[in-house]
């Protein structure tokens, strides 16, 4: 993107963290997600998941073209201070992440299904830890 480039409200930032996930552009990203929600549910076939995937894919750049009236933005990332449009494989895996969360109870791949994963581990070798901890005193 161009040196000066500055994100519009359009803009979906891909990055970790509380910055990406409350810039303007991933709100209403999140927005489309949800007012999608029930269609990618429902859909029973990878391809036709796929093709809700692309279409806001689609419409997130082409909003972000007529914002910034020249073909730049759509799903940034900063990197060592210069922005940069990642391409539409990173595009799709935002989006079908996006999803994969906003159905946390359907996915075991998740942010919160591997957070409740990961928490169940660690409790449970906390018990065994202080069961052992017991049987040696």
């Amino acid at each position: 993107l161009p040196n000066d480039f500055t994100p519009g409200p359009f803009d979906v930032w891909c990055g970790k963290g509380r910055v990406c996930r409350n810039a303007e552009g991933n709100q209403v990203y999140r927005q489309e997600i949800l007012e999608h929600l029930p269609k990618y549910a429902e859909a029973e076939t990878k391809s036709k998941k796929g093709a809700i995937i692309s279409d806001i894919v689609n419409r997130t750049r082409t909003t972000c073209y007529r914002y910034h009236k020249a073909q730049v933005g759509g799903f940034i990332k900063l990197v060592e201070g210069r922005w940069y449009e990642v391409g539409d494989f990173w595009a799709r895996e935002k989006t079908s992440q996006c999803f994969r969360d906003a159905l946390a109870g359907n996915y075991s791949s998740s942010a919160q299904s591997k957070y409740q994963r990961r928490r169940a581990r660690e409790l449970e070798q906390q018990q065994k830890q202080s069961q052992t901890h017991l049987v040696r005193h």
